[in-house]
């Protein structure tokens, strides 16, 4: 099971190494899980959004943010049905989905406004 990110989908800003690094994480499992295949070793990369921790307190724009205990059910939900990848919660992961299929310069124009680090 590999922890990832939202951000690991597109590049955020003020969060270049943050998102390269989740970037990295689900490149890497993805080879995994296809190298593995057959062998009878599952992989699940879990792409969560934002999740309410010591580390997210004080911050002020979080969309859909979750409770750490029910992010941690969605997570072990989705490893004991074998899944493949699990994007949560799902308004957001639609939302940064939508961002794959965006011209570049559309994404760029809302990325820029929609910084979600201070």
């Amino acid at each position: 099971v590999a922890i990832a990110s939202l951000a690991a989908y597109r590049g955020v800003a003020k969060s270049g190494a943050y998102c390269a690094s989740k970037a990295a994480v689900s490149a890497l499992f993805e080879s995994l899980r296809i190298d593995l295949r057959g062998s009878g070793v599952d992989v699940t990369i879990i792409y969560p959004g934002f999740i309410k921790t010591p580390l997210t307190a004080g911050r002020k724009r979080m969309p859909y943010l979750l409770e750490l205990d029910d992010a941690v059910a969605k997570m072990i939900k989705a490893i004991e049905r074998r899944k493949r990848s699990y994007s949560f919660p799902w308004q957001l992961a639609t939302v940064v989905r939508a961002g794959l299929i965006m011209p570049s310069a559309m994404y760029d124009w809302i990325a820029e406004r929609s910084s979600f680090r201070e």
